[in-house]
């Protein structure tokens, strides 16, 4: 039997995570630049999402989960070419 995992939904920051993520890099050349993964602008994206950024796109970390999400669930919708018989 596969263990289910649960989904994580988006959550409003605390105050401790914004502490947390205000000692990113304000930019994504800087966090580039010092081999950051992430950065965190203090602004929304444009999904509303207060997050950090990836370094290397600029998206938002949770409107990038929630793109990843759905894009698994249409790969499990789609047949594959075993399927087709």
């Amino acid at each position: 039997m596969m263990a289910t995992r649960k989904r994580k939904e988006y959550v409003e920051p605390t105050a401790s995570d914004r502490e947390r993520w205000r000692r990113l890099p304000r930019t994504s050349t800087v966090a580039l630049r010092s081999g950051v993964r992430w950065y965190f602008t203090d602004r929304a994206c444009a999904g509303g999402h207060m997050a950090p950024r990836y370094a290397t796109s600029g998206a938002c970390v949770v409107c990038h989960r929630e793109v990843v999400r759905v894009a698994r669930a249409v790969a499990r919708m789609v047949p594959g070419p075993s399927d087709e018989r």
